[in-house]
């Protein structure tokens, strides 16, 4: 049986506009993308229910001006009205402001209206969303906090650390870093322990690392840039 995809994103990337869209929607004899897609299902401002569970796709972006699927602030939030309450999965390419969205060279790229959408009117079950290629995400789980951070556009290195039970007489903690995913490097075990210890957590710590500097003076931007953006975290020891 043949799989079902969702795809709400534009045919070639981000990177792509509408011109060289249409460029190779025509040398393809095609009127539209979802014409391109035969074997799977394409959502551009519509849903579809499978299995039960209802999805919806929009791939518009405010934040971007040659996007193949810009739309100016000023007209976003029609866009955003278009999708109906009552959906489990929500799939944008833009994300919500403040949530996945802080680009190291632009702040927060989120669009304001998209989350005013999906907290007050929307609620959907999950909120599926892409755009930005760089930044940090800070997600707390019941048994581990999840920190990304990157300058590279993925996820990286996963390195999970905790603190383990110490069987000795002495007080001294004891730790335990593993790395799952990707290289693994001492500078990565490193400054995940050091975080770990830094912010008193008690509970695992998830890392995704792709940096492009290891230098101290660099971790330790990064490290007090986390500890600021932990505040609203209720992880912490007390």
């Amino acid at each position: 049986m043949m799989a079902q995809c969702l795809m709400p994103f534009n045919v070639c990337g981000n990177k792509c506009n509408r011109d060289e869209i249409r460029k190779q929607l025509h040398l393809l004899g095609l009127q539209h993308v979802s014409q391109y897609f035969t074997e799977l299902i394409y959502l551009q401002d519509m849903g579809v229910e499978i299995c039960g569970i209802k999805f919806y796709g929009t791939p518009w972006v405010s934040a971007v001006e040659n996007a193949a699927f810009h739309c100016p602030r000023s007209k976003i939030m029609d866009k955003w009205n278009q999708i109906p309450r009552g959906i489990d999965i929500l799939i944008s390419h833009m994300p919500p402001l403040g949530h996945g969205d802080f680009n190291f060279s632009s702040g927060h790229i989120g669009d304001v209206d998209l989350f005013g959408t999906v907290a007050c009117r929307l609620g959907p079950r999950f909120h599926i969303f892409g755009h930005n290629r760089e930044g940090y995400v800070i997600s707390d789980f019941d048994n581990k906090l999840f920190i990304s951070v990157t300058q590279f556009g993925k996820i990286g290195s996963l390195v999970i650390v905790r603190r383990d039970v110490n069987l000795a007489e002495d007080s001294t903690p004891v730790y335990s870093v593993k790395s799952l995913l990707g290289k693994d490097q001492a500078e990565y075990h490193f400054f995940a322990r050091h975080l770990y210890e830094s912010l008193h957590l008690k509970k695992q710590l998830l890392f995704g690392f792709a940096l492009k500097s290891f230098a101290k003076s660099d971790l330790e931007l990064v490290k007090k840039f986390i500890q600021t953006h932990m505040k609203d975290i209720s992880c912490s020891e007390p």
